[in-house]
């Protein structure tokens, strides 16, 4: 699922750590 971006990796911890706080 990663295409090999760092950004995107962060991106989408955030997500899942922001969706589990909701």
């Amino acid at each position: 699922v990663y295409t090999g971006l760092q950004p995107s990796f962060r991106f989408y911890s955030v997500e899942i750590e922001f969706d589990c706080s909701t």
